[in-house]
């Protein structure tokens, strides 16, 4: 393994060993179930800044912020469609670089301004939980979600239709809760 440098990007836990070659990869290097962040990047609060819930067929069924910070220009929909495009990207590309004998897929993609954590169900139901890089892994946070929220409130759910967004105030509810309950999330007062 190579020792880190201060200032220079490593490989976080988890990460694959596909630098068993001692190459070192620029920050724009993607593989499956890797994680670059900068060592030096650090930040004393991290946050949850939003959620999206995403169909197989690449509908957004929910979205919701807690601290979202810089706005598009374009609208709403035209976000979850571009978020959704990236996402699809992304898998492509993790798809192409996973060794033959490798498990596609990842969990996590950062900058050093967010990062994006991700969950799909065998099903196809995709969770996007965008945080600060510094939150920390955020899979049991959208597992949970899945397992304590949509299932108990659109799956079990006899008048709710796969596919349809998930408007029910139970729903939203019981995300807000699991949200506000991460170590990650920080209540910030709003400005006036």
């Amino acid at each position: 393994r190579q020792a880190a440098v201060p200032g220079r990007w490593s490989w976080q836990e988890g990460a694959l060993e596909a630098h068993r070659s001692k190459a070192w990869f620029p920050p724009t290097s993607l593989s499956a179930r890797a994680e670059l962040v900068p060592e030096s990047q650090s930040c004393p609060r991290p946050m949850i800044y939003n959620l999206y819930v995403y169909s197989k067929d690449g509908a957004c069924l929910f979205y919701h912020e807690w601290h979202r910070t810089r706005r598009t220009t374009g609208s709403a929909a035209a976000d979850q469609k571009l978020m959704f495009g990236f996402l699809f990207s992304l898998k492509q590309v993790v798809n192409k670089l996973t060794p033959d004998n490798g498990m596609p897929g990842f969990h996590a993609c950062s900058t050093n301004k967010f990062k994006l954590n991700y969950f799909e169900t065998p099903t196809g139901l995709r969770f996007v939980l965008n945080t600060d890089p510094a939150a920390g892994d955020m899979r049991e946070c959208l597992r949970a979600i899945y397992a304590n929220a949509y299932v108990d409130f659109a799956s079990k759910n006899p008048s709710y239709r796969v596919g349809d967004p998930l408007d029910s105030e139970a729903f939203f509810k019981s995300v807000d809760s699991i949200v506000r309950s991460q170590p990650a999330f920080v209540d910030v007062p709003a400005t006036t």
